[in-house]
């Protein structure tokens, strides 16, 4: 996987794979002949694998609130196993399930195990909850006052900060890109712009990303221009271009970036966005559930459907599924698009 990964071809999900292999796989199952990997090992690993993400979790809990946490041996998790509360999700398990599959088709193809010996894998996880959106009111107050609170920092790299964070908050909420892989690694060569044939029409932003699902286009809002010609204004190597020449130019630049040219983390991207939602009152939504820069994802795609926008046409924009947008958003839609479905 990293092979391919390293060529170009590999899927990003292959770094989830590598990533649980290397944290969860080999240090449980590594002591064991895979022909022996049954049953009633795997539902060892499971308590384990829970206990362990739960300890994982209070350690990063007692970092924030700058208290010394050790990384949790292995001794401490297999004493917590029997108390453990954590229960992973089921994305994350068909996470583990798939990295999992992968070792045990490795083992068929050199004839380690047989078809009729691999185990099948369940998964009895808690199931996934779509984070909480914005309502428009809220996404509006965050486009109207992001920009005033960002220049409110106390040191000029808090600032900064804080200014890359609204180009990236806005650019998410106007395309529905995925934060993170999606919107983090976009390079201005991955931008294009093509009209719509009509005379004196404006053209249109092309974004390819590459992300969950592979790579895709979509086409963002127009009013995402006005994100890109703020960020070129402090970007140190291309503030001398337009977004247009910029885009034309194809440059292998980084789009996200501060004012010294770097890229600013994702981590900080992320805690930036929490301390203006906790400034303002808005962490948490009307359903109790805690936003975050992926709740902007979901805003676009509640807003998208409340407006009419084909669902079919919308999954094909988002990188996603028609079922996925039902699971997550039919109820949101339904009311949202009350006075059509009431006949009004």
């Amino acid at each position: 996987m990293q092979t391919e990964l390293d060529g170009g071809s590999g899927k990003v999900t292959y770094k989830d794979y590598i990533r649980v292999i290397n944290n969860y796989l080999i240090p449980f199952f590594g002591k064991y002949d895979i022909a022996n990997v049954n049953v009633k090992l795997l539902k060892e690993y499971e308590a384990w694998r829970d206990a362990k993400m739960g300890l994982e979790i209070e350690q990063r809990e007692l970092t924030k609130k700058k208290k010394l946490a050790k990384k949790p041996t292995q001794a401490k998790i297999a004493k917590q196993i029997p108390k453990a509360k954590f229960k992973a999700k089921q994305s994350t398990i068909n996470t583990h399930n798939s990295a999992l599959n992968r070792v045990f088709d490795e083992a068929l193809v050199h004839g380690w195990i047989t078809e009729s010996i691999k185990p099948k894998l369940l998964n009895k996880g808690i199931k996934s909850e779509s984070r909480g959106a914005f309502t428009n009111d809220e996404w509006n107050f965050i486009c109207m006052n992001m920009w005033d609170w960002s220049q409110m920092g106390h040191k000029q790299e808090t600032r900064e900060l804080r200014e890359v964070m609204f180009d990236y908050v806005g650019f998410l909420g106007h395309t529905g890109v995925r934060a993170g892989t999606e919107a983090y690694n976009l390079k201005w060569k991955n931008l294009s712009l093509f009209g719509s044939g009509k005379k004196n029409s404006i053209d249109y932003l092309a974004v390819n990303v590459d992300g969950k699902r592979g790579k895709r286009e979509l086409v963002a809002r127009d009013v995402v221009k006005a994100h890109l010609e703020r960020i070129i204004e402090y970007h140190p190597r291309i503030k001398h271009k337009t977004v247009e020449s910029a885009i034309k130019a194809k440059l292998d630049e980084y789009v996200f970036v501060d004012r010294s040219g770097e890229r600013v983390t994702t981590a900080n991207l992320r805690r930036a966005f929490r301390l203006f939602l906790e400034h303002h009152n808005m962490r948490a939504g009307a359903d109790g559930k805690n936003r975050s820069l992926y709740s902007l994802r979901h805003t676009y795609a509640t807003s998208a459907l409340a407006a009419g926008r084909d669902i079919h046409k919308l999954a094909v924009q988002m990188g996603t599924s028609v079922e996925m947008l039902e699971k997550f958003y039919s109820k949101v839609s339904a009311r949202m698009n009350a006075a059509e479905h009431a006949g009004r």
